[in-house]
């Protein structure tokens, strides 16, 4: 954002209050306190939470609320024609909150990207037979599917398998096992 201009906006719902600008950063605006005395405003400190993100506090009538920054920036500055309901940090660095740095997302695109960019580990575990806790192996699972979709009862499959009729149900639904059962033709 070199040579571009920091731009502030109101916060939705703190308008008069607080100010928000593309470059990340959100400040008081100058009012009289209770007593008559001036108060200048600032630009406020941020806090990093526990999974790595920056917050802020705003208050109005004496209520307090902790506000995800990269939202605040977002709500102000980037536009959301579909209404998706998740900011994503595009560079994957949950403090660079330049206005330029966010996208809206679903929750699946949000994952999506996470685990695309070895952000999320847990989305990068083992999976399948691979993993430790896993009863079936791929081609159980084949053999699950293509029985399943050949109309043999979910409940019999589940006995035989030694696993519940909710698993086979997921395997038929593509719920589970769906980066397998997703390339079986039927």
């Amino acid at each position: 954002m070199i040579g571009e201009v920091r731009e502030w906006k109101e916060i939705k719902g703190y308008e008069g209050l607080y100010e928000v600008s593309n470059y990340g950063q959100v400040r008081s605006l100058d009012k009289v306190d209770c007593l008559g005395r001036e108060r200048k405003g600032r630009v406020l400190k941020q806090q990093k939470n526990k999974r790595g993100y920056l917050n802020i506090g705003l208050t109005k009538n004496k209520t307090r609320k902790l506000c995800y920054v990269h939202r605040l920036v977002a709500q102000a500055f980037v536009l959301n024609p579909e209404n998706k309901a998740e900011v994503n940090h595009i560079d994957g660095d949950k403090e660079n909150n330049l206005a330029e740095n966010l996208e809206w997302v679903t929750s699946s695109e949000n994952n999506q990207h996470a685990y695309n960019t070895g952000l999320n580990q847990a989305l990068n575990r083992a999976k399948g037979e691979k993993h430790g806790e896993s009863k079936l192996t791929e081609k159980q699972v084949v053999e699950i599917y293509v029985r399943v979709h050949n109309g043999e009862s979910g409940r019999k499959l589940a006995s035989e398998f030694n696993v519940t009729h909710y698993t086979i149900s997921d395997i038929k639904r593509g719920k589970r096992w769906s980066w397998l059962t997703n390339m079986i033709a039927i």
